[in-house]
């Protein structure tokens, strides 16, 4: 099977997304660009769940000649690429540490992260599809158990509360103690809990990736996407009441929600790109999508980059000076990391390299 086109786009758009609301400067800003302070989804809140939904949507086309009879070499190297994605974010976590000017990186380093929840929910999930030996029914059983499970220990473990009580708080101060977890909250946004639903949120991308990978005509193929999306976003919107939207906790509702929408939009980017064929406008995003994880650490080092140099401050200043309001310069300052980091997207596409982590 071709490369699917519409994936490669939207990892793209996702990584030009997290590029933009990483980088907000000033006290102003879209409410759609920054995350939910608690209940509810923002755009914002999309984005790392979206990169989370095709990490299953590759495992599924990465693992497809393995999946009969997995060898210890590909359990090897799926374990080889978690530890290489989680020690990469933990130095990710040191290397902005350093610029903050803290140098007591051990005593203080932040252990969970974007991509030590990425290597561990890929992890697990390519563990229960090879276990599944690729059985649609089976990884879907083992979605909504792994769902279920996680909604029980939100509901018997104060799972809403922001606060210490929380269970998922409660968690990871015992593995990984207060002085390595994230500071501006009491819950860890990408604690070591959510890996559950996380995981859950992986496999759900698994089973698109199969409805994909089918051999079926493609009109057949749009119609199951469509109606897995809405099914998703149907669950997400009925359980909501019950236990709300959150992404600090990855709830349930939150997984079949975002995972719809992601869905619906990756049918929409396939019907555009891969069935009309019109490509020409979605060629910055190709880069991007090509080299996803290394335009992500990229990004991360020319922003941390800014802050020593206090561009973060010289450019903002400067873009103020136009006739647009400060939301807008908190924009314009995440579109210039953009378009840096684009620079190096087109340059290893050019040269047609591409990093796999």
């Amino acid at each position: 099977m071709k490369r699917l086109l519409s994936l490669d786009i939207l990892r793209g758009f996702t990584i030009m997304a997290m590029i933009v609301v990483n980088n907000g400067v000033g006290s102003k800003h879209f409410e759609q660009l920054t995350h939910s302070e608690w209940n509810g989804v923002t755009c914002c809140d999309l984005i790392f769940p979206f990169f989370l939904f095709m990490v299953g949507v590759s495992i599924t086309f990465s693992l497809s000649k393995q999946i009969a009879s997995p060898s210890w070499q590909t359990y090897g190297k799926i374990i080889k690429r978690t530890v290489k994605l989680f020690v990469l974010g933990i130095l990710l976590c040191g290397w902005d540490m350093l610029v903050r000017g803290d140098s007591d990186i051990l005593a203080h380093i932040r252990i969970p992260g974007v991509l030590q929840r990425i290597a561990l929910c890929y992890a697990c999930a390519s563990f229960i599809v090879l276990w599944a030996r690729g059985s649609r029914r089976t990884i879907t059983a083992a979605a909504v158990v792994l769902l279920v499970v996680y909604a029980a220990l939100l509901h018997l473990g104060n799972g809403y509360a922001r606060d210490a009580s929380n269970l998922a708080a409660v968690v990871d101060k015992a593995v990984f103690t207060l002085d390595h977890l994230y500071t501006k909250s009491p819950i860890d946004p990408e604690g070591l809990l959510g890996t559950i639903s996380g995981t859950t949120h992986t496999l759900l991308g698994v089973l698109v990736g199969m409805i994909i990978k089918r051999g079926e005509k493609m009109p057949v193929k749009l119609l199951r996407l469509t109606a897995f999306a809405l099914v998703m976003i149907a669950a997400g919107i009925l359980i909501h009441p019950y236990q709300p939207w959150n992404k600090a906790v990855w709830s349930p509702s939150y997984v079949c929600y975002t995972v719809g929408i992601a869905t619906l939009l990756l049918t929409l980017l396939t019907i555009v790109v891969d069935v009309v064929g019109l490509r020409l406008w979605s060629r910055p995003f190709e880069w991007f999508g090509l080299n996803a994880i290394a335009l992500y650490v990229g990004g991360r080092l020319i922003a941390s980059g800014f802050r020593y140099f206090h561009l973060n401050a010289t450019l903002p200043q400067l873009y103020a000076r136009l006739p647009i309001s400060p939301e807008w310069v908190s924009v314009a300052y995440g579109l210039t990391l953009v378009f840096l980091v684009g620079i190096l997207a087109y340059a290893l596409h050019k040269h047609k390299i591409y990093i796999r982590m």
